[in-house]
């Protein structure tokens, strides 16, 4: 009988279900009617393991479901309706104790990613952001120099003005610079373990930003090497960038700053009551960075009020307050030049500071450092194709031994490559003329430095660094090059949209 009453009409689609096939029109009718009935979110996260995947767990291959559950409330950061409230749900396996997430499962302690990287991902805890807009965010980083602070900024500003979260939701709409960092670190580091096939494991316990150093210290380690049939010439082009980092005041100290307001490392944190005036060695007053002469603290003084004079003009002017991070925001301190005339303290003139380093005809010359010191450059190794395959910090100068040591490490393991370019080569070829790591490769200058900066009448740069002398270099019929020598060059350029970005930065 009711065969004969719907089979006229059981074939015809309802409009109204239908109308809710499309993801936006669903979500509008769920914020529409889903709260009065209770229902904060259309949206939960689960985890995609629905029986316990151990190999060590007595019920493995057993398919015995997940039992124990436990859900708690966050935030997930959209592109299409901002921020959106959503339960997030966690199964645990009574036997093994194995706790599956929405992207990861804990085991003794250790994060252990799944082998597929899901459309939402973890950024903070009780925070998730969509993976195409942690997406948008690492392109405009690589491709337009915006800052993960800008990118949290830019969201909020444009999906944070009429949202729909019930008031009783204990997770607020808070996104920062860091949310934007740990996404892009994650994301790519889990991209790049698919790729290799390996699993991501991470430390389930510390701050969340230190888990993920031993994984991307070792991901800059790993280079690929192209395995394509053909003659095989490698070349390697050094040059450095000067990004200098916040850097104990001890020279050449490699141990980062617990903090970059901190002016000297751990180790060395006793200077801190020595004079900030350069070769004195007495203790500080009290309350002050200076010792007792009064030269020295009329020099202080006088960087106090400079301080005082740079952010006058900024207090005036009504500013809408944004988050900060205490660790990330120090003083511009370098180190500072004072002339003593008469016993008095005063800054040298531009002309003075150009023309006569170190001493002023009147008087001596007293150098400063208040705050902490910074590194010299980063130093690159790129080749032709554009990739970095080596990077290194350079604390005190780029000295031509620092940077034969910088290149022996990066290939420490493996075979040194047929050349290297470098623009002071002339001096490296002649540092290492008798290391037998350097016996066959050629160090040959950049064609356009070689042109411009570099003498003719310097016969061993002539005879040891001219690129046309290496016929494997040169293009077919010896025109042109085969290789970009000048890549080193275009990649600072890429890099120094970077640094203010950068300027303030821990060394990790």
């Amino acid at each position: 009988m009711l065969w004969d009453i719907f089979k006229d009409t059981i074939w015809i689609e309802d409009e109204f279900l239908t109308s809710q096939k499309d993801v936006v029109a669903f979500e509008a009718l769920f914020r529409q009617h889903g709260h009065e009935y209770g229902f904060v979110s259309p949206h939960s996260l689960y985890p995609p393991i629905r029986s316990c995947t151990n190999a060590l767990c007595p019920h493995i291959g057993n398919e015995i479901k997940l039992q124990s559950v436990a859900q708690c409330q966050a935030l997930l950061f959209t592109i299409d309706h901002g921020p959106v409230p959503v339960w997030v749900v966690h199964f645990m396996c009574n036997a093994c104790g194995t706790i599956y997430h929405h992207e990861y499962c804990i085991q003794q302690g250790t994060h252990s990613y799944y082998d597929d990287i899901p459309d939402v991902l973890q950024i903070r805890e009780h925070y998730y952001a969509e993976r195409r807009l942690i997406e948008s965010w690492r392109s405009n980083m690589n491709l337009a120099w915006v800052s993960a602070f800008n990118c949290a900024n830019i969201y909020l500003v444009t999906h944070c003005k009429a949202l729909d979260i019930p008031l009783d939701w204990i997770i607020g709409t808070h996104l920062s610079h860091r949310h934007g960092y740990d996404a892009i670190i994650l994301l790519s580091l889990w991209e790049d373990s698919v790729e290799q096939e390996v699993t991501l494991s991470v430390p389930h316990s510390g701050h969340r930003k230190e888990c993920f150093t031993e994984p991307m210290q070792a991901w800059n380690r790993h280079i690929k090497l192209c395995n394509k049939s053909g003659r095989t010439v490698s070349l390697v082009v050094c040059d450095g960038n000067a990004m200098g980092r916040p850097c104990c005041c001890v020279h050449n100290c490699q141990i980062p700053l617990r903090s970059t307001k901190h002016q000297f490392c751990k180790q060395h944190g006793n200077l801190i009551n020595v004079c900030s005036i350069k070769d004195c060695d007495m203790a500080v007053i009290p309350e002050k960075h200076t010792c007792n002469n009064l030269s020295h603290q009329e020099i202080e003084q006088i960087h106090v009020l400079q301080g005082q004079s740079h952010s006058l003009p900024f207090k005036t002017q009504e500013q809408e307050p944004t988050e900060t991070d205490d660790e990330d925001i120090a003083a511009e301190d370098e180190e500072e030049e004072y002339d003593m005339t008469d016993g008095v303290a005063h800054l040298p003139s531009i002309n003075m500071s150009l023309t006569n380093k170190g001493k002023n005809k009147q008087g001596k010359r007293l150098r400063a450092q208040f705050g902490h010191a910074w590194t010299h450059n980063e130093q690159f190794l790129v080749v032709p194709c554009g990739m970095i395959i080596a990077r290194e910090t350079f604390y005190g100068t780029e000295a031509i031994a620092s940077v034969a040591e910088f290149i022996k490490r990066t290939y420490h393991d493996c075979d040194m490559p047929n050349h290297v370019i470098f623009d002071n080569n002339c001096q490296l070829a002649k540092h290492v003329k008798n290391d037998p790591v350097w016996k066959n490769v050629g160090l040959s200058v950049d064609v356009f430095h070689f042109n411009c900066k570099h003498l003719e009448t310097d016969t061993f740069c002539q005879q040891n660094c001219n690129p046309i002398a290496f016929p494997e270099l040169c293009g077919e019929d010896r025109k042109g090059w085969w290789f970009n020598t000048s890549i080193a060059e275009q990649t600072n350029t890429w890099v120094g949209g970077y640094h203010s970005i950068c300027y303030e930065m821990h060394a990790d």
